[in-house]
């Protein structure tokens, strides 16, 4: 998660995540433009937020968790967004919108779902 939230900020990507709150500062010194608390009720409702109206481009998830994949899945149907989405496990319930594709990449966990966009 640290190291694509460096690469995709500095490919030119608007990053916004989800973090613990202890993690926020460390995920912004990163380059990530917004962070939000995954174990914030209103998670869905706060990613859909800050990726409305931008050109949203796809989907990082670190964690590979149930919990990380629903998260996603509630954005993306929220968003009726069809961008693709990247996962370090497996993902055996997919959607026609949320088919996560596995990378056998080496991953870190320190942090949840990445989202992209094209900076403005």
């Amino acid at each position: 998660g640290a190291t694509t939230i460096q690469f995709a900020e500095a490919a030119g990507l608007s990053v916004i995540t989800t973090a613990s709150t202890h993690n926020h500062e460390l995920v912004k010194s990163l380059g990530a433009s917004a962070v939000f608390d995954y174990k914030s009720p209103t998670i869905v409702e706060d990613v859909a937020s800050a990726l409305a109206n931008t050109d949203f481009i796809g989907v990082y998830d670190a964690i590979s968790e149930p919990a990380s994949f629903e998260m996603v899945r509630a954005v993306l149907d929220r968003l009726k967004a069809d961008v693709k989405t990247i996962c370090v496990s497996p993902y055996d319930k997919p959607t026609e919108r949320f088919a996560p594709i596995f990378s056998k990449a080496p991953y870190d966990t320190c942090f949840y779902p990445i989202i992209f966009s094209k900076c403005n």
